[in-house]
């Protein structure tokens, strides 16, 4: 694992920070991140693809054909 960075951060490539200061500002908070969820997924998801892509593309580079 790299040295100061978390699991979260390697898997998705951001980080989450939460504070807590009391019931009411917690649960607007849990509200806003719930509402960027879908935000981050895409994000992810489109990290994914481009990875997915670029090792496909070097795998076609070097495979031969017969």
């Amino acid at each position: 694992m790299v040295l100061g960075e978390t699991a979260f951060y390697l898997i998705y490539g951001r980080e989450v920070k939460t504070i807590y200061s009391g019931e009411d500002a917690n649960q607007e908070t849990l509200r806003l991140n719930l509402g960027l969820i879908d935000e981050v997924r895409e994000a992810t998801e489109v990290s994914n693809v481009a990875c997915a892509q670029q090792v496909a593309r070097y795998y076609n580079f070097r495979v031969k054909n017969k």
